[in-house]
């Protein structure tokens, strides 16, 4: 009997070894995600009208405005409320 058993359970960790494959990592999608530099203590005007605000989880006194344009393009300017300061970039999300 415990010969069947040390059989069966010889099979089965065969069977698991086996059966277990590398999972491929995820291809990254290329970037096509511009910043730019952001100059002065203002949000330029030409990023059009703000239609959001949203926390950043990692960072309690931060916010990122987000700004759509004419041509619909996206703009995203994190602000830093407690000092009072803009990031010295923002990030531009082109629309199709």
């Amino acid at each position: 009997m415990s010969r069947i058993l040390l059989l069966l359970s010889a099979a089965v960790l065969c069977a698991g070894v086996v059966g277990c494959q590398k999972i491929d990592e995820p291809a990254m999608p290329e970037r096509n995600l511009t910043f730019v530099p952001l100059e002065g203590d203002a949000v330029p005007l030409e990023y059009g009208e703000l239609v959001s605000a949203t926390t950043v989880g990692s960072d309690p006194h931060q916010v990122v405005l987000w700004f759509r344009a004419e041509d619909q393009s996206v703009t995203a300017v994190r602000v830093n409320y407690s000092r009072g300061a803009l990031m010295d970039r923002s990030l531009e999300i082109p629309r199709n």
